[in-house]
């Protein structure tokens, strides 16, 4: 039997604009590795980075960005796990970005740490709201 509909919690639009922006993020990376592993059959990138290395970082990246298109749907799915999972990527985020700005003092690196810090903060409200820890209690 089905639960009657006042039992059951839909999904906060909190949680929903995480999944979104966690599933373009992936598609991102993926794209990302895409072009790694198409340049690095290139010869020469105009450096002293190998081909090779191109390809171990574009494959890296296609793994990072499957896990995170996987870690997306988890959170639509109710999953604890990715809820946490995104939890500590957050969190660590957030202290790479603060010794970003303790120890490199350039605008770029200061405004990109600042920005980092601001929406890992924002992902984490969203995810830790009293909507949205309704939902993944159920």
């Amino acid at each position: 039997m089905t639960e009657p509909a006042s039992n059951i919690v839909r999904r906060p639009g909190s949680v929903t604009l995480v999944v979104v922006l966690t599933i373009i993020s992936g598609i991102l990376t993926l794209l990302g590795a895409l072009f790694l592993l198409l340049l690095g059959g290139a010869a020469s990138l105009g450096s002293n980075v190998s081909g090779v290395a191109v390809v171990v970082v574009g494959v890296l990246y296609l793994i990072f960005g499957i896990v995170t298109i996987a870690v997306g749907v988890g959170l639509r799915n109710r999953s604890r796990l990715a809820r946490m999972l995104v939890t500590v990527l957050m969190v660590i985020d957030i202290i790479g970005g603060i010794i970003n700005l303790i120890w490199f003092r350039s605008s770029q690196t200061v405004t990109s740490s600042i920005i980092t810090i601001i929406v890992s903060v924002i992902v984490l409200a969203l995810l830790w709201n009293r909507r949205a820890s309704e939902f993944f209690a159920q």
